[in-house]
């Protein structure tokens, strides 16, 4: 995976809740009257639409990029078969990468919109009126000479805002937009785990529909020292391709890749475990592509390739 592709989503995320911070100042909110807010939350909402055009282009450059560089890392894993270029995608190829992209959209949509709700929630809050009074801009006033922090100038102002919209916005202050799964989350955070997650999921696509194009029917998941506890009970084990229980050469029932979670995505989120081929290749199909060889231990980069008897 790409770390410069990931550091790039970060850096353009924490850009973005800077300037949507730097636009939700509370001098700002506590001065803006009706046609004020209006127009803030308009321009909010173009900056968020920006921020998702920019973020569709980075995937939609990236994806087809990393799903070719995973499969043809498999063919030099194997040691023979087709080498993978934008040209000769076949239908698995396009509808894996058009699904990526899709996917990665939608969670970019969902992030952008979870912000917009917090936005429109601060600049429209009931609560905001009990801000607009001479006391409230006395203490912002002495809080930008003494720098007092944010913490103890929402404790001098427990007597004139309510406490929960003070607490929204100062994580708004700190780029943090929204609520998920329990906690709360920084924009540039989320964009970073959905990236990596998203990103990781379209490389074990190019390994597994690299197999399946050239005949294997089984995938066996990497081996790492120091996996965590999920992760331990799959490592290491081989799983069918085709979506049900499959008989291997050898005659054992191999459960299929659905079961484990991810579904042949990530396992969880910063998972570096992949699937890589594994067994013997369809010989008709493989046939198509060069000299096949069975592939019998998948521990990444120390495959063992076993020339298949004539």
């Amino acid at each position: 995976m790409d770390a410069r592709f990931l550091a790039e989503i970060r850096k353009l995320y924490e850009s973005g809740a800077a300037e949507l911070a730097r636009s939700l100042t509370f001098e700002k909110l506590t001065r803006a009257g009706g046609r004020r807010k209006v127009q803030l939350l308009r321009s909010i909402e173009a900056r968020l639409k920006e921020l998702g055009g920019a973020t569709k282009k980075l995937y939609a450059e990236e994806i087809p990029a990393e799903y070719i560089d995973a499969a043809n890392e498999t063919r030099e894993d194997v040691g023979w078969g087709e080498v993978l270029k934008p040209a000769n995608f076949v239908g698995i190829d396009t509808a894996a990468v058009q699904t990526a992209l899709a996917t990665a959209v939608d969670d970019t949509q969902f992030a952008l919109s979870a912000v917009n709700r917090t936005c429109r929630g601060l600049v429209n809050s009931r609560h905001l009126s009990y801000a607009q009074n001479a006391g409230i801009n006395r203490l912002l006033a002495e809080a930008n000479v003494t720098g007092e922090t944010v913490a103890g100038l929402s404790r001098a102002l427990t007597g004139y805002i309510n406490p929960e919209w003070f607490g929204q916005y100062a994580d708004v202050q700190a780029g943090t937009f929204f609520k998920l799964s329990g906690r709360r989350w920084k924009l540039s955070d989320y964009a970073h785990l959905t990236a990596q997650v998203r990103m990781g999921t379209v490389a074990n696509m190019g390994h597994l529909n690299w197999a399946l194009k050239h005949g294997f029917r089984f995938a066996q998941l990497s081996r790492h020292a120091g996996a965590c506890k999920v992760c331990q009970q799959y490592q290491g084990k081989v799983f069918s391709t085709t979506g049900k229980p499959e008989r291997d050469h050898t005659g054992t029932i191999r459960r299929p890749l659905s079961e484990v979670p991810g579904k042949g995505g990530l396992i969880h989120p910063y998972c570096a475990h992949t699937y890589m081929p594994w067994g013997r290749p369809d010989s008709e199909m493989a046939e198509e592509h060069g000299s096949p060889r069975s592939i019998l231990n998948a521990d990444r980069h120390t495959n063992d390739v076993i020339e298949l008897e004539s």
